[in-house]
């Protein structure tokens, strides 16, 4: 089939710490690499190290907020409400 190019949007961020969630996302992106596939992925993080790729495809780092109640996860926020 075509190589597709795909957009992700991904919450809390799987590429800085280590979960079965981040093992998922990690293991779907190499399949998605293997098969030709080109992914755009946006995901929200305050480290100072957090990757600029990941498996060959393009991640683009925006701010956000930790959550109080859970501080691993980093929150992205519109403050427009778009």
């Amino acid at each position: 089939s075509k190589p597709m190019r795909v957009g992700l949007f991904v919450e809390p961020t799987p590429f800085t710490h280590l979960s079965g969630y981040s093992n998922r996302f990690n293991e779907m992106l190499r399949f998605l690499r293997r098969a030709g596939h080109d992914v755009s992925i946006v995901t929200s993080d305050d480290k100072a190290n957090a990757p600029s790729e990941a498996h060959g495809h393009k991640i683009t780092t925006v701010g956000g907020f930790r959550f109080p109640l859970y501080p691993v996860f980093v929150l992205s926020l519109d403050p427009d409400c778009r």
